[in-house]
């Protein structure tokens, strides 16, 4: 069995950002200012999600994939519901810029064609689809449960 959070950069900048607009969103309710309280107070629900979406932890065992957030599972898949694995890049490249973006490894429950994937990584973050970022020891975990074959997109050659 292994953990791991689905990308903790942005689950740590989300997070941080959403404190800071909370903090000053009660600041400025304790203050009667309704129209800041209302603002911030949004930003700080929409951080949140970010932070939950982000911080989200995938959990790959030999018989599911189970993404929980604080414990509480919100999506499950069995192994043999898995009909893809994947491995993206979620910067578009329009020219050689090698090494920016962020990695995933993707599981879908769905066979895609060439363009589907270039489409879901335009569309980063999936919602019907469960990724972790890409981390070496989690691929080798993954590999040694799927035995088809690795799709590709916006990848270089070496990862």
């Amino acid at each position: 069995m292994i953990h791991c959070t689905v990308n903790k950069t942005k689950a740590f900048v989300s997070g941080a950002v959403s404190i800071f607009f909370g903090i000053f969103g009660i600041f400025y309710f304790i203050h009667a200012m309704w129209t800041e309280t209302i603002v911030f107070l949004s930003f700080f629900l929409i951080f949140g999600l970010v932070f939950r979406e982000n911080a989200s932890v995938l959990t790959i065992d030999r018989q599911n994939i189970t993404l929980s957030f604080l414990g509480r599972q919100r999506r499950q898949m069995a192994w043999h519901d898995v009909k893809e694995l994947g491995l993206i890049n979620e910067f578009i490249r329009k020219h050689r810029n090698a090494g920016k973006g962020h990695r995933y490894i993707y599981l879908s429950s769905y066979e895609m064609t060439d363009s589907q994937r270039l489409t879901m990584v335009m569309r980063w973050p999936p919602k019907d689809i469960l990724y972790a970022e890409y981390q070496e020891r989690l691929l080798e975990f993954i590999m040694t449960l799927y035995d088809k074959e690795l799709k590709t997109c916006n990848i270089d050659t070496e990862f």
